[in-house]
């Protein structure tokens, strides 16, 4: 799929616009899912919600850890690390915002451990819930079931598609991906990134990171996009890695 699809394709099927059917329950989540349930299930859930704050870096599940808590994205982002036998060889295979939760995976048994490393790369807060809870009320609550499965459907087509871009397309284009996927999930137009991060992000060396200004007329098709939607953000990213 060439890149300006691929980057239409997902913005249709991941962003919280596409997984969850805007509802008005009245109430104040910024969580897309919760916003949108029924009273009737967003009354007796509230009982079992944490609200918690985020700080960058944190760990919310390392690999063969049990998920024992999930966590409803209010505002931050969580990103999915896959890690290889070298500790070095990390690449992000998917993220988490406020249209869906982190721990999706829970859904499917009440036993599961993670199979990568979950972190808060953007700092906020989330709404913390058991596993065990989660696993109970989507059996009693009909509409949380459905858009959680829907939530997990599109995280399982976005890392596939992440697997496509990260083999098919270059460094500028993956950032850029990466870029607007990011901005669907936060507020403002300011992306707090690494050096670090970006290596993890991209799967090359920190060290290998190589970043420079270009004027506009040499961004790639994927900057171009990118900046054609957010030009607030991309103005001060207009960066080339090489």
């Amino acid at each position: 799929m060439p890149f300006r699809q691929e980057v239409h394709f997902c913005a249709l099927a991941l962003n919280g616009e596409s997984i969850v059917a805007k509802g008005s329950n009245g109430t104040t989540f910024r969580n897309e899912v919760l916003a949108a349930l029924p009273l009737v299930e967003l009354e007796p859930l509230r009982l079992l919600l944490t609200r918690v704050r985020w700080t960058n870096g944190q760990a919310l599940y390392e690999p063969g850890e049990r998920i024992e808590h999930v966590y409803f994205v209010e505002e931050g982002l969580a990103s999915v690390v896959a890690e290889a036998d070298d500790a070095n060889s990390r690449v992000e295979a998917g993220m988490a915002g406020r249209e869906s939760m982190a721990g999706l995976s829970a859904l499917l048994d009440p036993e599961t451990t993670s199979f990568n490393r979950v972190f808060v790369q953007m700092a906020g807060v989330a709404y913390r819930m058991t596993a065990p809870a989660l696993l109970e009320s989507v059996v009693t609550m009909p509409t949380l079931r459905r858009l959680l499965f829907r939530a997990l459907d599109a995280s399982m087509a976005q890392v596939a598609q992440t697997a496509v871009c990260n083999s098919r397309h270059s460094l500028p284009e993956r950032l850029a991906r990466w870029l607007l996927f990011a901005h669907d999930r936060v507020d403002g137009d300011e992306l707090p990134l690494t050096q670090a991060f970006l290596s993890i992000m991209l799967g090359v060396r920190r060290s290998g990171v190589t970043i420079a200004d270009l004027p506009p007329e040499e961004w790639t098709p994927g900057y171009a996009d990118f900046a054609s939607a957010c030009s607030g953000v991309m103005y001060p990213m207009a960066e080339w890695i090489r």
